[in-house]
């Protein structure tokens, strides 16, 4: 006997995630670079907001610079390296990392799921 939610889940082999994770298989050695500075970048900024917070709170009561400085350049390298790991908006092809190399095999893998996903809709 099958559950409600079993008998109106789509088998497993055409689920859309799935689908579309084997259409980017021939793109996987440009993708693994994007997607590993894309979590370095949000790493990065958890690691700067909690580091940043902890600098404010402590800042706030006084203490001598040279106990806080290492904070104080950990912000600073943190921000640095966030800044270099993602790609400006305003600039698609100048980046400083792998997300580069995102967009390119992202959209030719999007392109070829599209006429296989909605074959009704593509026109052809």
């Amino acid at each position: 006997m099958t559950t409600p939610t079993e008998a109106t889940a789509p088998p497993r082999e055409h689920h859309p995630t799935l689908r579309l994770l084997h259409g980017l298989r021939p793109h996987w050695r440009r993708l693994l670079p994007a997607a590993l500075a894309a979590a370095g970048s949000e790493l990065a900024a958890a690691a700067l907001m909690a580091t940043a917070a902890w600098l404010i709170t402590r800042a706030a009561e006084q203490p001598p610079l040279a106990s806080v400085a290492l904070a104080i350049v950990a912000v600073r390298a943190l921000a640095l390296g966030r800044g270099a790991l993602r790609r400006p908006a305003a600039r698609p092809r100048r980046c400083a990392a792998g997300r580069g190399g995102l967009p390119d095999p992202g959209v030719r893998g999007a392109g070829a799921a599209r006429p296989r996903g909605r074959p009704g809709l593509s026109g052809r």
